[in-house]
């Protein structure tokens, strides 16, 4: 259930390890990130905005110039299980958590300035090939960069904002258009049949 054997006991914990005790102990998040674009290179897809409350997920993103919206509540499921299948969201935290605390083992910490602004960066390696640097500003995480010694390549998030309260009027459904068929068609959603 809940690991922390990859952060020693009696050492002090770092922002990232308060981080992940928050994140497992969460049950509301919202959080809006840049994907790398080599990690998203297949998606015409800008910033995206994660909202989860209880049972109830939303995804803002857009599609090229389209701005999407895509809700999960205990009604409607059929767009967001297209995109992240039939799993309880908190699950799927809670598994992303418990993993990285095996993965992640603590390296240093220290500034590092990039353009005008000085990060302080908390340094982790998978004792392999794998080494994730978390940068923070006033305490907040900003970029998560990702570097595989394997093969020599480094994925950058960008973290705009995140909070762990959210309001519950997001996962109203907005008027419009149901994207769902359209999503279908270009390929984003490919568990769905055409006809969902």
């Amino acid at each position: 259930m809940y690991k922390r054997q990859a952060f020693a006991a009696d050492a002090p914990k770092t922002k990232t390890e308060a981080l992940l005790d928050k994140l497992y102990t969460a049950t509301e998040l919202q959080v809006s990130f840049t994907p790398d674009k080599k990690f998203a290179s297949d998606l015409p897809m800008s910033a995206m905005t994660v909202y989860a409350k209880g049972n109830d997920i939303a995804v803002d993103t857009k599609l090229g110039f389209l701005p999407v919206r895509a809700v999960k509540t205990s009604i409607d499921s059929k767009v967001i299980h297209g995109i992240i299948g039939n799993k309880d969201i908190w699950e799927y935290v809670h598994k992303t958590v418990d993993s990285a605390r095996l993965l992640l083992a603590y390296v240093k910490s220290y500034d590092e300035k990039i353009g005008d602004e000085t990060y302080l960066v908390e340094e982790f390696n998978d004792r392999e090939h794998v080494t994730t640097k978390f940068y923070y500003k006033d305490d907040m995480l900003k970029l998560i960069s990702v570097y595989n010694d394997a093969g020599k390549s480094t994925q950058v998030t960008t973290i705009n904002d995140y909070s762990f309260t959210v309001d519950a009027a997001v996962f109203k459904a907005p008027a419009g258009i149901d994207l769902t068929k359209l999503l279908k068609l270009f390929g984003f959603i490919k568990s769905l049949p055409l006809a969902a």
